[in-house]
């Protein structure tokens, strides 16, 4: 791990999650970027003022204390204010300073996350075997990617990045919650046996599903030539480095690290390292073990029942 300045500063931009008047604060950026999703990205504080008086804890809440609390966000970096001057037709107008607000970059993705942390109890995590179909599909296609532009090699690129990250993040979160206090607590109750086999027959399915499509993959990426892979990665480099990007400066070598790191990180998912196992060998020998101890917890309820008989 490197320890930079970026990581030891303080995040401005979060300190409306837990300021004292959070929940003003929280309620008008969320207002912001549920107008950004249906991309109507700027608004004039009487906009937000409308939008917040219409709910009953705003009651209250006055012109002026919104002006405050825009400027308030203005200062911590989560809203970027421009004065608009189409509208101005006189002086006094001018001084008064009408301004459109625009979401900063940061806060879109820290609205996205508290979104995500709202709902994490609601969107389960899953095991999904079409994931590793499209991965193998995806890496199948790469010799075919060496001929294509730059632009073809990205879009494929970004395909099968998105179903990687899918698959890393879902077993990931998936496992953890079958490791987790409440996921014990429910195997050994008497009402866990109902889906007891719904439950194993799943875990069977995808196994199955890692099985054939890890082998596959593992044999594709062995026999991959490395003037192919370097030819296809540089390609991807080349087309991430060719989108314009407005106030950011695009370093060569941190681009071509992360993808080249990508497609490392990929490899060693299905191929196993010397000495080690791969990732989807310690997939597969944690889903067998949930197996068996889902079996061993069923089988304990079934003795005590019968002792109870």
């Amino acid at each position: 791990m490197q320890i930079t300045d970026k990581l030891t500063k303080q995040i401005d931009e979060m300190r409306y999650i837990t300021a004292e008047n959070a929940w003003r604060y929280r309620t008008i950026l969320r207002f912001f970027y549920l107008q950004y999703e249906k991309m109507k990205y700027w608004m004039y504080k009487e906009e937000v003022f409308q939008e917040l008086k219409t709910h009953d804890q705003f009651k209250d809440y006055t012109m002026e204390t919104c002006r405050q609390d825009l400027d308030v966000l203005i200062s911590w970096k989560n809203l970027v204010a421009v004065q608009d001057t189409a509208k101005v037709a006189t002086v006094e107008e001018f001084k008064n300073k009408q301004f459109r607000y625009e979401l900063s970059e940061y806060s879109v993705e820290i609205e996205r996350l508290t979104i995500k942390l709202e709902n994490l109890f609601v969107e389960s995590a899953s095991l999904e075997p079409s994931l590793l179909e499209r991965i193998k599909e995806q890496i199948e296609k790469l010799t075919e990617m060496v001929s294509k532009s730059e632009r073809e090699v990205g879009i494929w690129w970004g395909s099968l990045n998105n179903d990687f990250k899918r698959l890393n993040q879902n077993y990931q979160d998936y496992i953890r919650d079958l490791y987790g206090v409440k996921a014990d607590e429910l195997m050994k109750t008497s009402q866990f046996l109902v889906f007891k086999d719904k439950f194993i027959e799943y875990l069977r399915d995808f196994i199955k599903s890692l099985q054939y499509n890890s082998s596959h993959i593992e044999y594709i990426l062995e026999n991959l030539k490395t003037d192919q892979v370097d030819a296809v990665l540089y390609k991807a480099f080349l087309h991430e480095k060719s989108i314009p990007r407005i106030d950011m400066k695009v370093n060569d070598d941190m681009l071509k690290d992360n993808i080249y790191g990508r497609w490392e990180s990929l490899r060693n998912w299905f191929l196993a390292p010397a000495g080690g196992e791969s990732e989807a060998e310690k997939l597969l020998n944690i889903t067998n073990e949930i197996i068996r101890k889902i079996t061993r917890f069923a089988s304990q309820i079934a003795e005590s029942r019968n002792s109870a008989a």
